[in-house]
């Protein structure tokens, strides 16, 4: 209900989150790093408390704003922080001489979360969920660099192409949904239904996400890149001032 009453794009809830996590790293920069970082990090505990232990209802437009900036998903932001502050330290886990990435191996259980219910015991979904993907993208940096194989190659175009997937994604998930209804004949409320349809929606997805990335993303950086416009600097960009060392 919330994302209706903040945004015009129904996707573009998680935006409402972004600009305020960059509106907490403003305040930050006014501190030390050490305090700056305990800020970034416990706020978003704050505001989760007081999300369980206030409910501000959704009879005004304030309560539903309120409760939208305490949700347990904001926890993910804080988990994000101490990673990145571990990768600009010392603290830099050690880096293995794998096959392939540990990673590969979280993939069924981030499945299982598919059936997860709302609520298990004091705990929501969403922290759960928070908490698993700090542990996929540690997963994700104990190999050792090497040259990309094939398969490595087409997950780094897919996540060149994940914006372009995120902003238009929803646009497959409809059509998908009545083509399965036709071809498989569950009702939705059918578990073999649901992974069924979440199967052919995400690949589609992804697909039609790769294409709008290859063929208007990419085209259009090119094109703004050679206005030499302020903000089209194609220079790398580096860690945030108060992670680096």
């Amino acid at each position: 209900e919330i994302e209706r009453h903040l945004v015009v794009l129904g996707q573009g809830w998680t935006l409402n989150y972004e600009m305020a996590f960059y509106f907490l790293f403003f305040l930050a920069l006014f501190l030390t790093k050490r305090n700056g970082f305990l800020f970034l990090f416990f706020v978003p505990q704050l505001l989760v408390t007081i999300g369980h232990s206030q409910f501000f209802g959704y009879t005004s437009a304030t309560g539903r704003v309120a409760n939208f900036y305490c949700d347990p998903i904001i926890l993910s932001f804080a988990f994000g922080v101490v990673l990145g502050v571990v990768e600009f330290s010392d603290l830099t886990p050690p880096r293995w001489s794998l096959p392939i990435s540990p990673a590969w191996s979280l993939l069924l259980p981030g499945m299982v979360f598919v059936a997860l219910p709302a609520t298990i015991g004091q705990t929501t979904a969403w922290e759960l969920l928070g908490l698993y993907g700090a542990l996929v993208v540690v997963a994700c940096t104990l190999v050792k660099s090497r040259p990309l194989g094939v398969v490595e190659r087409t997950a780094v175009l897919l996540g060149d192409a994940s914006y372009s997937t995120y902003l238009f994604h929803l646009f497959i998930y409809l059509p998908v949904v009545v083509l399965v209804m036709k071809l498989w004949g569950h009702h939705p409320a059918n578990r073999p239904f649901i992974v069924g349809a979440m199967i052919v929606s995400v690949a589609l997805a992804n697909l039609l996400g790769l294409v709008i990335h290859l063929y208007v993303e990419r085209p259009l950086t090119r094109a703004i890149r050679k206005l030499n416009l302020p903000f089209s600097d194609s220079r790398q960009p580096t860690a945030p001032i108060a992670f680096q060392k």
